[in-house]
């Protein structure tokens, strides 16, 4: 007996729950939108066509952003386990009928894409806005490390970017050491989220390419470029600790 009361509080299946109606309903109550297939779904579910039209708590959405295919259930109590979790259910019920990936569109009353093309609307600016923060990334370490080389005594552009390469060939050696110590010490730690690498080591990679091609004139160009930007000692200190802020940020 004692065995069976822990399964149930595990599954958290004891006792009854409510809709938005304040009325009692089992708590394996379920609605969805669409048929699932046999051995993947839904077994005390009723059809519910309109996501407005949910009553149990617990609803979510799931959308193929190359069709529009949409799919919704909800749920009268939060599962304890991860699958049957109703956004992530939404999820792999949409990719089983419609065929490939899907992504959340809504999750209780929260709207996150109202079609497909809100999803691409929002893509695209995401997609921009990370271009722009990866440009800034880069001209950032490139004005430090010139910054650096010029503190140095370097003041020819051959030298400088002869510097700016040794420098950053340094700093990326000391990142992607940093990089695989957090890594490390992620999977020690049995975390499930491994942190993406950052995008300044591959800036560094970049500028060290672009350093070793003598026949390409960018790297100077934009060095001869910050050498006429007359920045004071005190703009130059801030750039260093902005690069910082980056590497230790990352």
């Amino acid at each position: 007996m004692k065995k069976l009361l822990a399964l149930l509080l595990l599954f958290g299946i004891v006792g009854c729950a409510t809709n938005d109606a304040g009325e009692r309903v089992s708590m394996f109550a379920e609605e969805y939108s669409h048929e699932i297939p046999t051995g993947e779904g839904f077994t005390t579910g009723n059809y519910v066509k309109e996501y407005k039209d949910l009553t149990l708590p617990w609803k979510a959405e799931a959308m193929n952003p190359i069709t529009g295919f949409k799919l919704h259930v909800a749920a009268a109590e939060r599962n304890s386990f991860k699958n049957y979790k109703v956004e992530n259910k939404a999820l792999r019920y949409c990719k089983i009928i419609s065929g490939s990936s899907c992504v959340l569109s809504r999750f209780k009353d929260k709207v996150y894409f109202e079609d497909e093309y809100a999803y691409y609307a929002k893509k695209i600016k995401k997609d921009n806005e990370r271009i722009a923060e990866e440009k800034y990334q880069k001209q950032l370490i490139l004005t430090a490390l010139v910054d650096r080389c010029s503190n140095f005594g370097w003041d020819t552009e051959d030298n400088i970017a002869s510097c700016v390469k040794q420098e950053a060939y340094r700093d990326l050696q000391i990142q992607e050491q940093e990089y695989k110590m957090q890594i490390l010490e992620q999977r020690l730690a049995s975390a499930s989220y491994v942190k993406e690498k950052p995008f300044f080591l591959e800036a560094l990679d970049i500028l060290i390419d672009e350093a070793e091609k003598k026949e390409n004139r960018q790297l100077r160009m934009d060095i001869m470029r910050l050498k006429a930007d007359t920045r004071s000692m005190r703009s130059q200190q801030q750039t260093q600790a902005a690069l910082k802020a980056l590497y230790r940020g990352n």
